[in-house]
């Protein structure tokens, strides 16, 4: 288990939220060969997921399976989301890769928790569009408490004067979503590798 959620209960109210869960689930489904089908009932709306069965195969020793996300060592990751159900999927799928994650959906309460401890996470996680403030401003918030600070940013949709912006700043990689699972992990495993070969 990771470190307790800073973050409030997941909106589930019809016509709340950004649509960003269902675009990641669709994402996730796609690249295992799945498909997702829609039926709508009475003001709501059914979603079927169809995933092929999984072959038992079993990598040579010492090699990884093709598609296979390399691992981390324990690094602790802070993972901001206003989607509280992305903010689980993120922090149990990066917990299963062998990190520590501290998950959260208030970004106010994220700057708290790194200006407590600046030096308590390895890398932090953030979307880049959420309500009372943006990617864009917690990473200017986060850089002034602890300069360097390696930052992922992900989101949905990205113009190009967000990409400058983020270049202009500092931030480490901003990539596109839905790809949470290879991107994300492949992202963190890059980032951490390159920081330890610097450190030689």
């Amino acid at each position: 288990m990771g470190k307790s959620s800073c973050g409030t209960k997941a909106r589930v109210a019809c016509g709340h939220g950004t649509g960003l869960g269902l675009s990641v689930v669709h994402g996730i489904v796609h690249n295992h060969g799945g498909t997702i089908t829609e039926s709508m009932v009475g003001k709501g709306a059914s979603f079927d997921i169809y995933l092929p069965l999984a072959a038992e195969t079993a990598a040579p020793e010492g090699r990884a399976l093709p598609g296979e996300i390399s691992q981390g060592s324990g690094e602790s990751i802070l993972c901001i989301d206003d989607e509280e159900p992305l903010v689980f999927l993120a922090t149990r799928m990066l917990e299963r890769l062998g990190y520590e994650v501290t998950g959260c959906t208030d970004p106010h309460k994220a700057l708290e928790l790194v200006r407590s401890d600046p030096g308590g996470f390895d890398a932090v996680v953030s979307d880049l569009s959420m309500p009372g403030m943006s990617g864009t401003d917690l990473t200017r918030e986060l850089l002034q408490i602890r300069s360097g600070i390696p930052i992922v940013i992900a989101s949905g949709y990205i113009r190009p004067q967000d990409s400058e912006c983020m270049r202009r700043l500092g931030v480490t990689d901003l990539m596109l979503e839905p790809d949470p699972i290879e991107g994300l992990g492949q992202t963190l495993h890059s980032l951490f590798a390159k920081r330890s070969l610097h450190s030689r």
